[in-house]
């Protein structure tokens, strides 16, 4: 059983870790800010019973969506503030960025370690499949993360592109690194499902074959931190 770091200020709120890993077991769904966020319509969300994660800013498109699935809104970017505050969907909140979030109700505060990560790493879609990895998720939907499927860097329109080319595309090294033994469905809406299934092999976007100046090293290898 995971067990929450010592916060001296935790609410009850911040303790249900075990509730999470219940929630998350039988799968999830966790949203970016690719540019085909754009393109994202509610049918996608098949399951109502998944709970979605969403990467920063992509929370604000989910919840105008009225879904009835668990909604969490992970950030860890401190640059961020509180851009990302949800109007009604739980937070997860990295250490480092909890205090942005200190009026809020439903708060979950973790950091990387908690999830068998290099603490803290800096990327919220490093932490959030990282987080569904410890939980046991039967099948992860991983949705609009076009720099991994496409090698598209552009961010949905509603959002400015906060992170470098380089910092997208070292995201894509180290999702490499940390999704073998996993089910994940990559969907990049108005483009055909692809699933991945336990990948045996790097993806197409190795930094050593196509991304020359993307870190390959290190976990913790990092140029901003925006995802």
């Amino acid at each position: 059983m995971l067990k929450i770091c010592c916060i001296p200020f935790a609410s009850p709120s911040n303790l249900r870790v075990t509730y999470l890993e219940d929630q998350f077991r039988n799968g999830c769904y966790i949203v970016g800010k690719g540019i085909s966020l754009d393109r994202l319509i509610p049918s996608v969300f098949e399951d109502s019973s998944m709970p979605i994660v969403c990467i920063n800013q992509s929370v604000h498109h989910i919840e105008e969506m009225n879904l009835t699935n668990p909604i969490y809104m992970l950030q860890t970017e401190g640059s961020l503030k509180d851009q990302c505050r949800p109007k009604k969907a739980a937070v997860l909140a990295a250490y480092v960025v909890h205090h942005y979030y200190s009026d809020y109700e439903n708060i979950y505060i973790f950091n990387s370690g908690m999830f068998d990560l290099p603490s803290p790493n800096p990327y919220a879609v490093i932490n959030a499949l990282a987080m569904a990895k410890k939980f046991k998720a039967k099948i992860v939907n991983m949705i609009a993360f076009d720099c991994y499927t496409h090698d598209d860097i552009d961010y949905s329109k509603r959002y400015p592109r906060t992170s470098a080319p380089r910092t997208l595309r070292a995201q894509t090294a180290m999702i490499d690194r940390v999704i073998p033994g996993m089910n994940i469905n990559w969907i990049t809406p108005g483009v055909p499902v692809v699933i991945v299934d336990d990948i045996p092999e790097p993806s197409k976007h190795s930094p050593t074959e196509h991304h020359e100046h993307a870190p390959s090293e290190s976990l913790e290898s990092s140029i901003d931190t925006e995802d």
